[in-house]
């Protein structure tokens, strides 16, 4: 089984830089995956050369296309994607090294396993973390660690949400037209900030899967 790992971007080249550093240490095959950096960008600058020289890979493409918000972005790599799982990540998050394998690794071993969430983990860069910031809020900024064990949505008792930082399909799920929803969904350039498009996903998967 292999992997389609998808970074929707936009305007964000410094950030996304460090992202793509952290997929170079990934512990398996190059073979085994392929990165498709998707860029919304208005005006690209100086940092996107740095960006492209990372890309300079085989199983890397950096494709520049105007989309309607993240949702269109993440519609237009599902339809770029090669391989059998569509892995999205946001363009701020550090993999762990283990994170490809581990991912693969589930869904080989899973059965009917449609869609697979990780942990999200805050990086405040060594700057110190405020009294007033709890569990509540960081759970609003779309951090969640699910701990040790794996959590089967459709048969857990507590109400359980996977954040869209993370998360990866089994690419069949969108073979009958499923998509995420437009008119949901981040859109910096009219400054709309709905969201739940993830979880209507989800969701649906989770009928089938």
């Amino acid at each position: 089984m292999k992997l389609s790992l998808c970074i929707c971007t936009k305007n964000n080249y410094s950030i996304l830089n460090r992202c793509l550093k952290s997929l170079e240490n990934q512990t398996i095959s190059r073979s085994d995956f392929e990165v498709i950096i998707l860029d919304n960008s208005t005006h690209p600058n100086e940092a996107l050369i740095k960006c492209k020289e990372i890309c300079n890979k085989q199983n890397y493409r950096y494709i520049f296309q105007k989309t309607s918000g993240l949702s269109g972005a993440r519609n237009a790599c599902i339809d770029l994607a090669k391989h059998e799982l569509i892995y999205f990540i946001d363009d701020d998050l550090i993999l762990d090294n283990n994170a490809l394998l581990n991912c693969i690794t589930k869904f080989n071993h899973i059965e009917n396993l449609g869609v697979l969430g990780g942990k999200v983990s805050p990086d405040f860069q060594e700057e110190e973390v405020p009294d007033w910031l709890g569990q509540d809020q960081l759970h609003a900024l779309s951090t969640i660690d699910f701990g040790g064990k794996d959590i089967i949505l459709n048969f857990s008792k507590e109400n359980v949400w996977l954040v869209g930082a993370n998360m990866c399909f089994r690419k069949s799920c969108f073979e009958t037209g499923l998509r995420f929803r437009e008119d949901l969904g981040r859109k910096t350039s009219s400054k709309i900030l709905l969201s739940g498009e993830e979880c209507e996903v989800i969701r649906a998967v989770q009928k089938k899967h």
